[in-house]
């Protein structure tokens, strides 16, 4: 990645390799509340054809593609052939592997979770961390809820007000991910104002 670019580089390469379309998933840390996508998704889809970002020159393909100008959490990206499906997918987790340090560290405390459910919730320094062992399709995909209900209601978002709680839902891949031994971990920071009540869990 160069100056906000994400570069595809094959050598040698041939013509199937750029007559086949790339898809980019990209998971930010944060939504956007500008944009209804992110925040009822989590993902950008920046899918893309060879020709319209790539060159081909004696035998190298080479490609960039502008990223958004916003933190990262994961990629997902490959090619793919209609009617044919996936060529090959890679996906690089940008958070899963710190939130994995940030579980060890508690683990290794024998701090327990203060939920035990489908996943298990840590609560530690102002954060909420979720993790679950061996976790599938369903776990990551499905949106986590969490609403925070303040001591002083005055002390939440102004457009929270009417609501009497805080709305601080994601996605899995916002937050966090897939470590490398199969388990599912998002690490969340909590606001700064006193908290009376937390509700969570998944839809």
């Amino acid at each position: 990645m160069v100056e906000n670019d994400l570069t595809y580089v094959k050598s040698p390469c041939t013509a199937s390799d750029f007559e086949a379309n790339f898809f980019l998933h990209v998971f930010p840390k944060h939504t956007d509340s500008s944009s209804v996508e992110l925040q009822e998704r989590g993902v950008e889809n920046l899918d893309f054809n060879f020709g319209r970002h790539g060159v081909m020159y004696d035998d190298k393909c080479r490609a960039s593609v502008p990223l958004p100008n916003y933190d990262v959490a994961r990629i997902r990206t490959g090619q793919w052939i209609r009617g044919q499906g996936r060529l090959w997918d890679v996906k690089y987790d940008f958070v899963a592997g710190e939130v994995a340090d940030v579980l060890d560290e508690l683990q290794t405390a024998r701090i327990d979770p203060v939920i035990r459910s489908n996943f298990d919730v840590y609560m530690d320094s102002g954060q909420l961390l979720y993790h679950k062992s061996g976790c599938g399709a369903v776990d990551r995909d499905t949106r986590f809820f969490l609403h925070l209900d303040a001591i002083d209601v005055d002390d939440l978002p102004e457009e929270r007000h009417e609501h009497g709680f805080d709305n601080l839902d994601f996605n899995l891949l916002q937050h966090g991910g897939e470590t490398v031994d199969g388990d599912c971990v998002a690490l969340i920071d909590l606001p700064d104002y006193e908290i009376s009540r937390v509700r969570t869990g998944q839809f």
